[in-house]
């Protein structure tokens, strides 16, 4: 009985189960290459998939994307009569983390914060916004109080989710696990560590490229401890260890993330899990932060 639904794609856009659904906008984030041997080689490729959600006659809108992704995703637009606004050419953030406005063919949204940590954010708010002033115009217009109020309010647990801890290194924990994902997080961890370095818990799925995503973290590592995740897609221990290995790092094992953790709080610096949404699923269990399914009804 909601009013609205905001439905994120599972895998790509074209083939996703979700894509029998005919939405209000269609909103596109900044695209990486991540599940490859599904979506392509390329981000043509990625954005050939993900442009399927845009639909005829309906709205879209997306971020300042790579060229050669940019040009597929506007094709698809064209070809099915959708209204394409770009982030950058069409409309714009001005500021930053602190405050910033989104301003548009619709106007000027203004004092905005969002509660979320990265200066990807900031971007992945500016989507939000535009897409509700390219899907909810007119009469069905969202109020901008109650934009700012969501913006400002929004938690999302595993995005630089600081664990609250009674004594110790704080606890970060960060599902990233593509290589633009790890710049963001390295961007973050310098804007709130400033001269911080790190004790990195890793553990990967296997179907990702650990030495692309890990290289964004080096220059902030104080040591590296790697485990599997529970998961019959967990990447090896060894794999990681060796693409360490291979960026000059040291590195240790432990059997599980819970202990990873644990071993990593007795070093005394900022403890980072990151590597995948699972990895960060299970030390949210570990932590005691786990919210039960609810009872059947």
């Amino acid at each position: 009985e909601c009013e609205a639904a905001v439905i994120e794609v599972g895998l790509g856009g074209t083939l996703d189960a979700t894509n029998v659904i005919d939405p209000v906008v269609s909103a596109i984030t900044r695209l990486d290459l991540e599940h490859t041997a599904i979506l392509g080689e390329t981000l043509a490729e990625i954005a050939s998939n993900k442009a399927g959600i845009i639909k005829p006659g309906r709205p879209a809108v997306t971020v300042d994307q790579p060229p050669e992704a940019l040009a597929v995703i506007e094709a698809r637009a064209r070809e099915v009569g959708s209204e394409l606004l770009i982030g950058g050419r069409d409309w714009i953030i001005e500021g930053d983390e602190e405050r910033f406005a989104v301003v548009g063919p619709w106007g000027r949204v203004d004092r905005l914060r969002t509660s979320l940590v990265g200066p990807h954010q900031v971007e992945n708010a500016g989507l939000a916004v535009a897409a509700l002033r390219a899907g909810f115009g007119g009469d069905a217009a969202i109020d901008v109080a109650a934009i700012r109020a969501g913006l400002r309010d929004v938690q999302i647990p595993g995005r630089f989710e600081r664990v609250p801890v009674a004594s110790g290194p704080a606890i970060i924990l960060d599902g990233a696990h593509t290589p633009v994902a790890a710049d963001a997080l390295a961007a973050a961890l310098r804007r709130q560590f400033p001269h911080g370095r790190f004790t990195f818990v890793v553990g990967m799925l296997r179907d990702k490229r650990p030495e692309p995503f890990l290289t964004p973290l080096i220059d902030q590592a104080a040591r590296w401890i790697v485990a599997e995740p529970d998961s019959p897609r967990r990447m090896p221990a060894d794999l990681l260890t060796s693409s360490l290995t291979a960026l000059g790092e040291r590195v240790e094992h432990a059997p599980s993330i819970g202990e990873a953790i644990e071993r990593a709080r007795r070093h005394g610096e900022v403890v980072v899990v990151t590597g995948s949404l699972t990895t960060v699923a299970e030390a949210r269990v570990h932590l005691g932060l786990g919210i039960p399914d609810p009872p059947p009804r």
